[in-house]
């Protein structure tokens, strides 16, 4: 059972975490912050646990707060410094029970800079807690809703939004105002690049032509891929799936959003593991320069619809290793396969 411990000396680790906005304290500042106060309180600090850039509701992606939730069940220190209560986590009621109560049996207890001492023994201590941390998780989803729509309205007029990725072929151009503050971007040509992209689409278009054909060949040519490494087929089929090569502007294929999603046009709630489902996207014609004609575009689409609907041979077997082999020049997956030799036996 934690309790209250105000004797010098005692063992203290640092949390610190920040996400992706920009008005949140830095961890440099919260660092140097907290060396100040454990060093008026005479707490000795013996490590510290980092996360950076991840949201505080996202906690089983965040390593430094896992491992020192394991740590702290060593009896390795038995105070975390926070900068403020939100730093530890956003979570909800339940979600801070489950994540709270393995440092609470362990005898750890927390202190911030914002909110002091806090209390996870005393019901009091729970109260005040939890009613600070439900402000905090509604912020995020308040939080959300407002991004939501922010990208909903620029999406309706053709505006590049901060959830659009910037397609393989293009560079983004930024659009300012009279007093030169962003208010928009325009994707434009990048042209050693954008050859690539029409080479892909007239080589699967050949006679035979196939989605691992393409990978397989770009890879011997030593093409690099978008990220610098070998193209695979699952990227080659992206690029011939990207209705943005016809100079469209496409937005919410995909309901994406932790707490809300917009992909039927309209903002909704959406719980966490609400799996992403494909919606009805904003589309906005010429809105940039195309990279791929529309007949063309439309002529991949039919090929790839068609090849989808094909069947697996009957000569393919479920075999153990099937699918977890990799091509080492396409990086596709392996699959075995029987023939029957010229006496008639199979192998």
């Amino acid at each position: 059972m934690a309790v209250l411990n105000n004797s010098k000396n005692e063992r203290a680790v640092l949390y610190l975490r920040m996400s992706t906005d920009q008005q949140e304290q830095s961890i440099s500042a919260q660092r140097d912050e907290l060396h100040r106060y454990a060093k008026r309180q005479g707490y000795v600090i013996i490590d510290e646990y980092i996360d950076e850039a991840i949201s505080g509701d996202n906690t089983q992606k965040r390593a430094g707060f896992l491992r020192m939730r394991d740590d702290a069940t060593s009896g390795k220190f038995s105070l975390v410094l926070c900068w403020d209560q939100d730093r530890f986590g956003r979570f909800d009621l339940l979600e801070g029970g489950f994540w709270i109560t393995p440092f609470r049996e362990a005898g750890v207890r927390m202190e911030t800079i914002a909110q002091g001492k806090i209390d996870w023994e005393d019901l009091v201590g729970q109260l005040i807690y939890s009613v600070n941390q439900m402000g905090k998780a509604q912020f995020l989803r308040d939080l959300s809703r407002n991004v939501c729509r922010a990208q909903l309205q620029d999406a309706m007029k053709g505006r590049g939004t901060g959830g659009n990725r910037i397609p393989y072929g293009y560079r983004s151009k930024r659009i300012v105002d009279e007093y030169g503050k962003a208010v928009d971007y325009r994707l434009v040509v990048e042209s050693h690049e954008a050859e690539i992209v029409r080479r892909i689409y007239r080589m699967y278009l050949e006679p035979g032509g196939s989605v691992r054909g393409v990978a397989v060949q770009l890879n011997v040519e030593g093409v690099p891929g978008p990220t610098g490494k070998k193209w695979s087929p699952n990227t080659i089929d992206q690029v011939l799936r990207r209705r943005k090569y016809t100079g469209a502007f496409v937005w919410g294929v995909r309901g994406a959003g932790r707490y809300h999603t917009t992909c039927t046009g309209e903002i909704t709630l959406r719980r966490k593991n609400t799996p992403n489902t494909k919606g009805q996207p904003i589309v906005h014609e010429d809105n940039h320069d195309a990279i791929i004609q529309r007949d063309v575009f439309d002529r991949v689409q039919s090929k790839l619809k068609n090849n989808s609907q094909k069947t697996r041979p009957k000569r393919y077997r479920k075999y153990i290793l099937s699918g977890l082999l990799r091509c080492g020049e396409c990086g596709g997956s392996m699959v075995g396969v029987r023939s029957k030799t010229k006496t008639g036996s199979q192998r």
